[in-house]
């Protein structure tokens, strides 16, 4: 009897887990690169929950050390020194910086509700060959990181007097 209890209450648990998982965003097997870009994509929209991902086309490619300097906006000397030590020892090993991006199309409704079909750029640059450590604050959507959209978003404001 416990034998028939306990299969069917780990049976009740599995579809209770499937369903909840089938209804979310949620897929264990994405990048927190490509959670993070969507992430950072859905705060900019005018109405987050009617996103819809139609697709993600990704690559990779080896980064140069000014790419490097340019993706980590590095601007005086001290910067550089520090960032060129940084990436060229990691260059020496196996594991060499990367620059990772990700075009993302979706739809999501505009002002009047509409859907509109739209493809977003996301970059991470790596110091490594993995995007395991991609964050919100670390990826550039649509050449903003979070901060630099945000601070935009601000300035413009401020200039049409709202």
């Amino acid at each position: 009897m416990n034998k028939w209890l306990l299969m069917a209450s780990t049976a009740a648990v599995a579809v209770v887990a499937t369903a909840l998982v089938l209804k979310s965003d949620f897929n264990p097997f994405e990048s927190s690169m490509t959670k993070s870009c969507e992430n950072v994509l859905k705060k900019r929209l005018r109405s987050p929950a009617g996103y819809k991902r139609i697709g993600i086309t990704e690559s990779q490619s080896p980064l140069s050390l000014e790419d490097y300097l340019k993706a980590n906006y590095v601007k005086d000397d001290d910067g550089r020194t520090i960032f060129t030590q940084l990436y060229n020892s990691e260059s020496a090993k196996k594991d060499p910086p990367t620059m990772f991006t990700l075009f993302i199309e979706y739809d999501a409704p505009n002002a009047y509700g509409t859907p509109i079909r739209s493809t977003s750029m996301c970059q991470y640059a790596s110091i490594s060959s993995s995007k395991s450590n991609a964050s919100d604050f670390a990826v550039v959507v649509d050449n903003f990181t979070q901060t630099q959209w945000l601070v935009d978003q601000v300035t413009k404001s401020q200039a049409s007097g709202n």
